[in-house]
Formats: structure tokens, C-alpha cells, sequence
């Protein structure tokens, strides 16, 4: 078992160069753990040529956006599933004859205006995309660009600005990051955990969390299909309890939560870390403690 990086940088402990996670609720999420089986994820996701891969980045990435339930994890598949074509369709299609245009945005696109367009992916999307979700211009190519990818399609410059922040990266780096297949799971975590739909999950709200993912219920017998023999396949007892941990002075830290880390992670730039106020106001409430 290991634990990987939590992103929530004002939440890390520090010893030395060197970083002791947690997260914000103060418990540590074991990463690596499998809540799901190569078996389950096949009968999940039957047409995936590749489910070996897939299923090491799922059982890698969920954890870390706090999809780590049951049903959570469920819902999750449920949903890629259906969005991506479990897992094959991971950039979007934007091959459209002129008329298919004109059915799909029929504010964008006429019979008269669509002809030029015809079969040309990144003319579209720089028209489609143009002027909103942080994108400039179609002149720009930033709607090409920023077109959509990963399992819930990431599309807009802000919404690629926004993961990458998250990950670390550079935008050019995260633009291909979510070409690759744990690029597009995280991309797909990233914006659950951003759109907070855990609490979807939690409550037995699907019809809602589709809403919240399509923007109607576009797919919902299909999203539902997925979703009841993934609630079936999943073992509630592969979902081991977070372990609470105290915040405390980073030079103690190691030898509270020895026993359970097995792992310490090395930091690349060691000036990354940032400390909040409250991080340090619980070191000084640790020491008066002592006294």
C-alpha cells in the first residue's frame, strides 16, 4: 500500500523535504488499495479492449477525489461509462456533415453557413467553441484546442486551466495529460469532486447526478443500466474506514502516524508546500499543549 499526494497543498504535513498527507476532513485515504476487481470491471465495462490499464488507473485515482465508497464508486462508472462508451471514446468526435450541424446547433449553423465546415473537426470546434468558457476567438483555435477530453469531456480553456491547477501542471502538459487514459479519469474526477456529486451518490439521487453531468437526462436508462450491475458486482468490504489523524507540528509527525504510513512521498520543488493559518495555529496549540 502506498498514498499518494493529496491535493490540497495547505493541508500537508512537512518533515524535512519530505510530505505526510492528509486530507481536509483530517484522515489519510490508503491509495492503491483495489476497490474494484478485473472481473467486476469487466462485466461493468464489457466492451473496453484494455481493462487491465483501466482498471489500475481507477483503483490509483478515485481515491484521491474522495470516490471511495460503494456507491460512489458505482455511480462513477456508471456515468463515464455512458459518456465515454466505457472508456474508448475519450476525445471528442467532431466530424459533422453540414447538415449534421445544423441538427446540433441549429443557432450556430444554417444550410447556407454550414457548407464550409462540412466534415472539418477543428474549423467546428473553433466555431462552436468560440468566445465562452474562456476560449477568445475563433480566429484564436482555442475552441480546437480545448475541445473536449477524458471521460466527462473537459472542454473550455477555464475548465483546462482549472485542472491543471489542480494536477500541477502546465496547461499544455495537462491538454496532453487528458489524452492519456489516467489523464482522463482524473480529468473525469476532477470535475465530480469539483461539482461536488458525491452527495448525489450518497443519497441514491441518480437522476439528479445526470442532471448535473449531461445538463438533462439524456442516457438515463443506459446510465441506470450501468449503474445497478455495478452496485451489484461491488463489495461494500473492500471499502476500508479512513484512518483519523491529528494535525500536529511537523517535526512530531512522523512518529504519530508511523504506524501508518508506510510510504513518505518526496517533494520535487521543496518551496511547493504551502502552510494556511489554521495549519500553523495548530502548531502552536499542539506546543502549548505540551506545556
Amino acid at each position: 500500500m502506498y498514498y499518494r499526494r493529496y491535493r490540497q497543498r495547505k493541508d500537508t504535513l512537512v518533515k524535512g523535504n519530505k510530505e505526510i498527507l492528509k486530507t481536509q476532513e483530517n484522515t489519510i485515504y490508503p491509495i492503491g488499495e483495489t476497490m474494484i476487481t478485473l472481473d467486476q470491471l469487466k462485466k461493468i465495462c464489457p466492451n473496453n479492449k484494455q481493462p487491465e490499464a483501466l482498471l489500475e488507473v481507477l483503483n490509483k485515482v478515485l481515491p484521491e477525489y474522495e470516490i471511495n465508497t460503494r456507491k460512489r464508486v458505482a455511480a462513477f462508472l456508471a456515468q463515464t461509462s455512458h459518456e465515454s462508451a466505457q472508456f474508448t471514446a475519450l476525445k471528442e468526435n467532431l466530424n459533422y456533415s453540414a447538415a449534421g450541424l445544423c441538427s446540433v446547433w441549429p443557432k450556430r449553423f444554417t444550410a447556407a453557413t454550414s457548407a464550409p465546415y462540412h466534415r472539418n473537426p477543428e474549423k467546428i470546434a473553433n466555431k462552436v467553441y468560440c468566445d465562452r468558457m474562456g476560449n477568445g476567438s475563433e480566429a484564436s483555435g482555442d475552441g480546437f484546442k480545448f475541445r473536449g477530453r477524458g471521460c466527462i469531456q473537459t472542454t473550455g480553456k477555464s475548465n483546462y486551466q482549472a485542472f491543471a491547477k489542480d494536477c500541477g501542471k502546465t496547461l499544455d502538459e495537462t491538454v496532453a495529460f487528458c489524452e492519456t487514459l489516467e489523464g482522463a479519469v482524473a480529468s473525469g474526477a476532477f470535475f465530480w469532486k469539483s461539482n461536488k456529486l458525491n452527495q448525489f451518490c450518497d443519497s441514491g439521487d441518480f437522476v439528479t447526478l445526470t442532471k448535473r453531468i449531461n445538463g438533462g437526462t439524456v442516457g438515463l436508462k443506459d446510465r441506470q443500466h450501468h449503474y445497478d450491475i455495478a452496485l451489484g458486482l461491488i463489495d461494500e468490504d473492500v471499502f476500508s474506514k479512513p484512518v483519523p489523524v491529528a494535525v500536529v507540528a511537523p517535526v512530531v509527525a512522523a512518529a504519530i502516524i508511523a504506524p501508518i504510513v508506510h510510504e513518505e512521498v518526496e517533494i520535487l520543488d521543496e518551496h511547493a508546500v504551502e502552510k494556511d493559518d489554521d495549519f500553523l495555529d495548530s502548531i502552536g496549540n499542539f506546543f502549548s499543549s505540551l506545556f
